[in-house]
């Protein structure tokens, strides 16, 4: 059996299933929680989704290790992360359209013992065909984290809160990316019972990115994403290669700039969208235009971002000694604070575009930006070793200036595009 509750908010579901009166006013359904409730609850999935990040970047610094005892190439074992991060966006699909059904608490509940098998599948891999079949079961399992995350927090904060609560949510998410590397280099509310299980399409939530205004947006995202890895994933054959660093505990610390960046960079541009929306509105006279908030990105697409790739290039390329090594990770802190500005605000545009279907517009991102990250990260070495260090990052940055090109796209004729087809679109009523 099917069911579409893709243009139902969860809680005004979770209402009606319950017996209770659904409110009318969506401000009534924000103020079912307060202040200190609301933030237990962000605390709450925002250190749920730490998981991906340990799967994820604790893994990186152990690439040549891996690649030694697996008797294969650095590049091979980077392509499990590749595929593992795709795997990964697309079953997100899954967790986020079902989430809608039994409600995020018991998505969250089901990922466990997938995340479970998976992990210890890898920790016994001997090969590389069973290290890949074992991180794609692994990322499976969580990979609802960050989508539900998300969709938890749009359910419980209204549009003026949103941006900062979603910075927050990704400031601790990104904590995992402070810690975890550095750890692999040295090692919603109640379900009703029902009587049988609803299947819904977890693909359903892709065809949401027929929206023009999603679409590009999330290709901004994920090209902003693939940067990231872009500075990470070579690591030992730049920073390491330049600098003489062989340990993997200290390149597994060289991540931390980069991941303070993360951290720092998120609930600031979280803010700085809040700011902009309501700074636009009062500006209209109280009219909101969803596209005013993707205006805050502009600092991540124009300057820190592509600065912070050439900068890195340049260094890594021309400048020896401690002064290249300290030069080169401020240009990481810079990255890992400027791409915050473009993936949070992405992220908090999606969640207030298609309010009620936020977990399935996170998911549909992620899922979508999955393969523009798979594609990233599988290019990035053979790029390095191909054009080297300095071609690579100067042709990142300039994918990044194009990103900056789209999002000014989107501001300006974003009402256009939501007119061209509309996919549910939050309206003033119901925002």
């Amino acid at each position: 059996m099917s069911v579409d509750l893709e243009r139902t908010a969860l809680l005004e579901n979770q209402d009606a299933n319950l017996g209770n009166d659904v409110c009318q006013d969506p401000q009534d359904i924000y103020s079912r929680f307060n202040y200190r409730q609301r933030r237990s609850i962000l605390a709450l999935v925002a250190f749920a989704g730490l998981t991906p990040m340990l799967v994820f970047k604790s893994f990186i610094p152990s690439i040549p290790q891996v690649a030694k005892d697996l008797d294969t190439d650095d590049a091979a074992v980077n392509l499990a992360i590749g595929m593992g991060a795709f795997v990964g966006a697309v079953s997100a699909l899954f967790w986020a359209s079902h989430s809608s059904v039994y409600g995020r608490r018991l998505m969250y509940l089901w990922g466990i013992p997938v995340l479970c098998a998976g992990s210890i599948g890898v920790a016994l891999s001997t090969s590389l065909s069973s290290l890949f079949f074992w991180r794609l079961v692994q990322a499976s399992g969580c990979s609802s984290r960050l989508a539900l995350g998300c969709g938890v927090v749009g359910d419980i904060y209204p549009l003026e809160e949103r941006g900062a609560a979603l910075g927050l949510f990704w400031g601790i998410v990104l904590l995992g990316s402070m810690a975890f590397p550095a750890v692999g280099g040295i090692n919603k509310g109640r379900v009703p019972a029902r009587p049988r299980f609803i299947f819904v399409n977890p693909f359903k939530s892709l065809w949401l990115l027929r929206s023009p205004n999603l679409l590009l947006t999330n290709t901004v995202a994920g090209m902003g994403m693939a940067t990231e890895f872009v500075f990470m994933v070579p690591i030992a054959h730049t920073i390491g290669k330049k600098y003489n660093i062989t340990s993997e505990e200290i390149i597994g610390a060289c991540f931390l700039p980069y991941s303070i960046g993360n951290f720092l960079g998120a609930p600031v541009a979280g803010r700085l969208s809040d700011i902009v929306v309501q700074a636009w509105r009062q500006k209209r006279e109280g009219e909101w235009v969803p596209e005013d908030r993707l205006r805050a990105s502009y600092i991540g697409t124009l300057i820190m971002v592509p600065l912070s790739l050439v900068g890195f290039g340049l260094v890594t390329t021309y400048v020896e000694g401690t002064v290249g090594l300290v030069l080169s990770l401020t240009f990481f802190f810079t990255g890992g604070f400027g791409i915050d500005f473009i993936v949070t605000t992405v992220n908090s545009y999606g969640v207030d575009l298609v309010h009620s279907q936020s977990a399935e517009i996170t998911a549909a991102g992620n899922a979508f930006r999955g393969i523009i990250l798979a594609v990233g990260i599988s290019l990035v070495l053979p790029s390095i070793q191909h054009f080297g260090i300095l071609t690579t990052y100067v042709i990142t940055a300039l994918l990044t200036l194009v990103g900056h090109g789209i999002i000014h796209l989107v501001i300006t004729f974003g009402d256009r595009m939501r007119a061209f087809v509309d996919v549910g679109y939050t309206t003033a009523s119901n925002m």
